[in-house]
């Protein structure tokens, strides 16, 4: 894995003489000579022409139709006005014209003009939002995207323009092949403690789009060149920081780079910075962690059908035995899985504590539950989320907002849902014909960061149609004990041990929770189930 580098691009120091301003006194219309530094900071644009950066001859250009936003203060009011190039372009020093502010004797000048100027205190901000990309290695969208400020003191001073944004470069090599068609990229920045018992703490994210068909990915590519802009302080670095590239590319395929932070880096302004990033792994949505099915009685393999009577038993200890190595886990087929905990069992069946109001998948109920609070692990990542809940009796089926809660990066839509299990079964059960054939199904769609969706959207059929979801199934495949011959309560319930002491899951026909249950499995003889979670990668 190659750690991610930051070094600082710089630019040529070569700039256009000023000729004289124009006197501001003269006429309701003035004009500003507007140059750019003339320092070797990477610090202005505007034709931003990132292929000469490495040569140290960047040339950065005003050009036709450039705006400036020009700010003044008279009295106690900010008052400010558009200025337009009118001469210049093609050059580092051009004159923007514009209707003088009456009664200003100083400016301040900004690039671009969309900036946002407080009324109270005159500060300048821009909204960097979502940045959109037209192909590899393409720069067009930093045009209005690059924060720049001067000031006018005198009729006889000429501006010239300071950058305040920097611009990273993500030099991206090895991208799976299945990500297909790229839709968009995020970055994203958080503090992730050593203490596993403390949330991941997020602060940054940027969307990077695509602009359609402009990027495929497939066996003969696999690189990608993006640039997006920033603001530096926002984005400095801490010791225990992970930084996370993670895209989204065709039928909802996502991967990601992770790098954890051990050393602090600070950025600072007019600075262009390249970041390598490399090694790819998939980006799991909270229920993709889950493995396909439950171990099989062998406890080293997966059934081939998911009906209710083909999952292992195994009693508590045993179940824990199965998992081996540090971090422990098993093989199957070449792929990794652990024995998930209790926070990572949220992340897929809720906490509760077993009181009815406190039961979210209740499907016999008709209840709605907005912003509980839950503490969850999603793969390795304890993060803490709100989620909404709608419990629909007539359907058998509890609808959720799941994992809201900024930068929403697991945000998604939930559909929990029992239905009868399509594998018929006759063995191991009291009766030659089941009285019940039940099992849990539950679907998902990832919804991501800036989503709008609602919970109440998400409850109606129409959601769902025609769309590509991740799916599990979770058999009822009921509980025995050691040494016992029959399991009576096959289809109609299950149970899933979970490697936090006293914790288990168990869903019913009716409901379905993990709970810290200390008064059951007491002399240690029960056997239920156990579902594998998928070991993630980065450390």
């Amino acid at each position: 894995m190659l750690p991610i580098l930051f070094a600082a691009a710089s630019c040529s120091s070569e700039t256009d003489t000023p000729s004289q301003p124009t006197d501001p006194s003269l006429g309701e219309k003035i004009t500003f000579e507007v140059s750019m530094a003339k320092d070797k900071k990477s610090n202005t644009r505007v034709s931003y022409h990132d292929d000469k950066v490495a040569s140290q001859q960047n040339t950065l250009l005003w050009e036709a139709g450039d705006k400036l936003k020009v700010v003044a203060k008279v009295g106690s009011e900010y008052k400010e006005e558009i200025f337009t190039l009118s001469s210049g372009a093609g050059t580092k020093v051009a004159q923007f014209s514009g209707n003088r502010i009456p009664g200003a004797t100083s400016y301040k000048v900004y690039y671009p003009s969309t900036v946002t100027i407080d009324k109270e205190n005159g500060s300048a901000t821009l909204d960097m939002g979502k940045q959109m990309q037209n192909g590899d290695n393409n720069t067009d969208h930093l045009k209005n995207l690059i924060f720049l400020e001067g000031e006018r003191t005198s009729p006889a001073h000429s501006i010239t323009m300071t950058m305040k944004s920097s611009i990273m470069k993500l030099d991206i090599q090895n991208v799976p092949a299945e990500v297909g068609e790229l839709k968009k990229l995020f970055f994203v920045v958080g503090n992730r403690p050593t203490d596993d018992s403390t949330p991941v703490t997020y602060r940054y994210i940027r969307q990077l789009d695509f602009n359609e068909n402009s990027v495929t990915f497939n066996s003969s590519k696999s690189s990608l060149t993006a640039f997006f802009s920033f603001m530096p302080d926002t984005l400095n670095l801490k010791k225990q920081d992970i930084a996370q590239v993670i895209f989204l590319g065709d039928d909802d395929k996502k991967y990601q780079y992770v790098l954890s932070i051990h050393s602090p880096v600070t950025y600072a302004a007019g600075k262009r910075y390249t970041a390598i990033v490399d090694n790819f792994y998939k980006f799991r949505s909270p229920l993709e962690y889950a493995a396909e099915r439950n171990l099989a009685p062998d406890g080293k393999s997966f059934p081939k059908t998911d009906a209710n009577n083909v999952s292992g038993y195994f009693t508590r200890t045993e179940a824990e035995n199965l998992f081996t190595g540090t971090p422990k886990k098993i093989t199957i087929s070449s792929t990794d899985y652990i024995y998930p905990d209790n926070k990572q069992w949220f992340s897929i069946i809720p906490e509760s504590s077993g009181i009815n109001d406190d039961i979210m998948l209740a499907f016999t109920k008709g209840y709605m539950h907005k912003d509980r609070e839950e503490d969850v692990k999603v793969g390795k990542l304890h993060i803490k989320t709100k989620n909404d809940y709608i419990q629909n009796s007539n359907l058998n089926t509890v609808y959720a907002l799941r994992f809201k809660g900024w930068p929403d990066l697991w945000r998604t839509a939930w559909r929990y849902k029992i239905e009868k299990d399509l594998v018929p079964y006759t063995k191991k059960t009291t009766r030659t014909t089941p009285r019940y054939n039940y099992c849990l199904v539950i679907e998902t769609i990832y919804l991501g960061p800036f989503d709008k969706t609602t919970v109440e959207q998400i409850a109606k059929p129409e959601f769902w149609e025609n769309k590509t979801t991740v799916k599990r199934i979770f058999p009822f495949s009921g509980s025995t004990f050691k040494g016992a011959s029959q399991i009576p309560d096959m289809g109609e319930c299950s149970y899933w041990w979970v490697n936090t002491p006293k914790y288990d899951v168990y869903v019913h026909r009716e409901n379905g929770y993990t709970i810290n249950d200390p008064k059951w499995n007491l002399d240690g003889q029960s056997m239920v189930c156990v579902r594998p979670f998928y070991l993630d990668i980065f450390k």
